[in-house]
Parts: C-alpha cells; sequence; structure tokens
C-alpha cells in the first residue's frame, strides 16, 4: 500500500526532523543548559552546608570530623570519576552498535552481489523508490546522521540523569553520616562535654 508506505517513511523524516530542531535549539542556548547542568549535577550543594563548610574552613583533627572531610571529598570524586567511565563506556558501545548497524546492509549488498539491492539499517521503510543509486546514498546518510545523533543525546541524557541521582544518594549518605555521629562532631568541634552539647546539636540541626 503506497499510503502506508508514504505514512512510515514521513515518520521517520519528521523524526529525523525533529532531531535536527532539537539539536539547534540545544546549540542556541548551550549556554543556558550549560550554567542548568552545572547548578544541577556540578554544584556541591553539601558545602554550603554551615557544618560542613565550618569543618573545611577550620581545621579540625577529630577522628569524626576527618572522616566526614574525606566523605564529602571521596564521594564527589568517586561519583565523577564512575559517571565519567560508563558515560565513555556507553557511548563506545551505542557508536559500536550504531556502526555495526549501518554496515551491515553494505555487507549485505555486497556479499549478495545484486546491484539492484538497496539495504538500509533499522529496516526502515521509505516512501519513495530506492534504485536511484543518488537517492539511495542520501537516504543512507540520513540515516546515519539520525543514528549518530540518538547515540550522542541518549547516553548524554541518561548521564545526566545518572549523576543527578547520584548527587541525591551521596547528600543522604553525608547527611546520615552526620546524624549518625552528631555527638562525635560536636564533641571534636566545641572540646565541651558538659550539658551545652544539646544546644550545639540543635544548631547545627
Amino acid at each position: 500500500d503506497d499510503f502506508l508506505l508514504c505514512i512510515q517513511g514521513a515518520c521517520i523524516w519528521t523524526t529525523g526532523v525533529i532531531m535536527t530542531i532539537s539539536l539547534l535549539v540545544c546549540l542556541v542556548f548551550r549556554s543556558q543548559f550549560r550554567s542548568f547542568l552545572e547548578e544541577m549535577a556540578f554544584h556541591d550543594a553539601m558545602l554550603e552546608m554551615p557544618l560542613i563548610n565550618h569543618i573545611f574552613l577550620v581545621n579540625y583533627d577529630g577522628e569524626k570530623i576527618t572522616e566526614l572531610r574525606n566523605l564529602v571529598v571521596d564521594t564527589q570524586e568517586k561519583l565523577f570519576k564512575y559517571t565519567r567511565v560508563l558515560l565513555k563506556t556507553y557511548m563506545f558501545s551505542v557508536f559500536l552498535v550504531a556502526t555495526l548497524y549501518l554496515c551491515s546492509p553494505i555487507y549485505g549488498m555486497i556479499v549478495r552481489e545484486d546491484e539492484s539491492l538497496r539495504l538500509l539499517a533499522f529496516d526502515m521503510w521509505f516512501p519513495w523508490s530506492l534504485e536511484n543509486y543518488t537517492v539511495y546514498i542520501v537516504s543512507f546518510i540520513f540515516h546515519a546522521y539520525a543514528g549518530y545523533l540518538c547515540c550522542i543525546a541518549y547516553p548524554g541524557l541518561q548521564s545526566m540523569i545518572i549523576l543527578l541521582i547520584g548527587q541525591v544518594i551521596r547528600q543522604i549518605k553525608i547527611l546520615t553520616f552526620i546524624l549518625l555521629h552528631m555527638d562525635e562532631l560536636i564533641l571534636e568541634i566545641t572540646g565541651i562535654q558538659d550539658d551545652r552539647w544539646r544546644i550545639y546539636c540543635t544548631a547545627v540541626l
């Protein structure tokens, strides 16, 4: 049915157009997106907490304070390290799979030795004939463009989500440590062992 083929082809090309528009929007507003990403994912909100800010400004030698200071620094470094490794691994695997998908129709046409055969990856349909070699080349290039654009967009988006979730988990871990060792932290900061530690604990909270 030509009408069905027309709808399928229009859906494919419309997807590519939407992806192109999305890419242009990201390029035009890249500075705003960068600021948003830095604020949401790379900005360490824990350093704004008065207790943590204080232990970084003043050099305390207490065991729990040192452990808390190392926890704040190490978790941030590990989060960025693992996210970077995950992003590189994810993008490499996605690009490899997409490249294999794009090369498979070329290999299929070479093996079959049929000059009239026109294959595209992902089993997509187009509402026009691909017998014209120029039309086939243009369609294949657009096909590769759409595939690689997905390879860039999806890993980046998912890595940003993982980074945001990782920051939340990290902050919960730090807050849990503070609540579990509140007595020791206040004692190491103030050096006071009388009943006034409750006042300081309340001030920290």
